[in-house]
């Protein structure tokens, strides 16, 4: 569990510090350009990991089964329930709610930097 939050956290750190240099470039650092990095990068990061942590993605199983079987002969002998139960196997894992949190807090220290 600890090493996949400092995993997350060095992953999230270089989106961050890549992110900033995208938009800033060598400018001096300010808060307003720290605040606009840690929203712009907080943002997109909390809806792909809350569609990660609620499994929505799994809603579109469907899409993926109809679309290989219209291009692969093994699996047009695959009944869809049983390459549901295949794609559904698959357990949780911890980094979308890691980073789901992350990016919460770099979004609320955005709106707190932006007061100050």
């Amino acid at each position: 569990m600890l090493k996949k939050l400092l995993v997350a956290f060095v992953i999230y750190g270089a989106i961050l510090y890549g992110a900033y240099f995208l938009m800033h470039g060598n400018k001096p650092a300010t808060m307003i350009a720290l605040s606009d990095t840690l929203f712009v990068v907080g943002l997109p990061i909390f809806f792909i990991s809350l569609i990660a942590t609620t499994n929505a993605g799994k809603l579109f199983v469907f899409i993926g089964y109809s679309l290989k079987s219209m291009f692969s002969r093994s699996l047009r002998q695959t009944p869809y329930y049983q390459y549901h139960q295949e794609k559904m196997k698959k357990g949780l894992s911890l980094y979308p709610l890691i980073f789901l949190l992350m990016s919460i807090a770099c979004m609320a220290a955005s709106f707190i930097i932006v007061l100050i």
